[in-house]
């Protein structure tokens, strides 16, 4: 390994320990000016971001996973990269960061209006560590020779116009299912719960639709994300659970809820804040029919293993994604290695 990689390792590790640091004053104050400035960014969720982080991505173990398989060292012919993050969850654009920093490209960053607190510190954190900074905080991307853009379905289409010239990674709305036999234990089923309700299901690996067979009990699954029902407390999250009841009655929709969140029997892949999305399935094979139709919406499947013929996690674990589980399942790091 050259001094180059193993100087950034290092100070990736180093960043890692810092976050483990939960008596940390700075990061204390950091989380707190976060929230305020977006409420969605709740202190639980923000510590679950920087957990993740910490233990996915900045350990020696994650970090020599990336080096290895791909041979990283420092024979990359340095280029700048444009990135523009998401916002939705704390720090959803930290991995880009990490893998352009890992490869060893010059990055310029758009940031989230959303997510600008956290990212800018563990930026500092990072740039601290140069003489140049490796990564710059820019208002307006100019100067780059590739570009990796997350946005809306709508936004995406505009980056793919205006970014047309240079090579990209545009990313679009995702969304993850679960598919349920009804054989699944009360223990699994309340886990699945970390999927639906973790950062108010405003992330792409968030569960917000789930498959069902036919005469499945969904009081089943309102028993067993009962642990989850704080979440009705937080304003946002409670305004748009009501307007979605609110909206559903008066066009005679047919949905079930509690006091917390609510079961829309749906075919509609993406749900609204505060609600899943329920399709009953007859036949395991049409539910592996509907999956294949709408693969570049799905983040991740959620299903016991070997239910269904493609890549599936277990119950429970969708928000841990591991450091080589790339967003829209498109490899960033080979992705940066081919522009030379």
């Amino acid at each position: 390994m050259t001094t180059f990689l193993l100087d950034r390792k290092q100070h990736l590790v180093s960043l890692g320990y810092l976050l483990s640091d939960i008596d940390n004053q700075e990061i204390i104050n950091i989380s707190f000016k976060a929230e305020q400035n977006n409420p969605w960014f709740t202190q639980e969720n923000i510590k679950k971001s920087l957990d993740a982080i910490r233990v996915q991505f900045l350990s020696i173990e994650a970090l020599d996973r990336v080096i290895d398989t791909y041979y990283l060292d420092d024979n990359v012919l340095k280029k700048t990269i444009g990135l523009i993050p998401a916002g939705n969850i704390p720090l959803v654009g930290f991995h880009d960061i990490l893998c352009c920093y890992l490869v060893g490209h010059h990055i310029k960053i758009k940031l989230s209006e959303k997510d600008t607190e956290l990212m800018r510190f563990l930026i500092d954190k990072i740039n601290s560590n140069h003489d140049t900074p490796p990564i710059k905080i820019v208002e307006k991307l100019e100067d780059y020779d590739a570009i990796i853009a997350t946005g809306s379905d709508n936004s995406a289409r505009v980056f793919k116009h205006y970014f047309s010239n240079v090579p990209s990674i545009i990313r679009h709305n995702r969304t993850s299912v679960a598919v349920l036999t009804g054989n699944e234990s009360f223990e699994e089923l309340t886990i699945l719960g970390d999927d639906v309700f973790s950062f108010f299901g405003l992330g792409c690996r968030n569960v917000g639709k789930i498959f069902v067979p036919i005469g499945y009990d969904l009081g089943n699954l309102f028993k067993a994300f009962i642990p989850y029902a704080d979440i009705i407390a937080h304003n946002k999250y409670k305004n748009n659970f009501d307007y979605n009841l609110a909206l559903w009655l008066l066009s005679n929709e047919t949905f079930y809820h509690n006091d917390f969140i609510a079961f829309k029997i749906s075919d509609a892949l993406h749900a609204r804040i505060g609600s899943i999305n329920i399709e009953y399935y007859a036949d395991i094979n049409s539910v592996i029919a509907s999956l294949q139709n709408v693969s570049e919406k799905i983040q991740c499947i959620i299903a016991n293993s070997e239910l269904l013929p493609m890549k599936t996690l277990a119950l429970g674990i969708a928000q841990y994604p591991e450091i080589l589980d790339f967003p829209d399942n498109v490899d960033t790091i080979q992705f940066l290695l081919n522009l030379n």
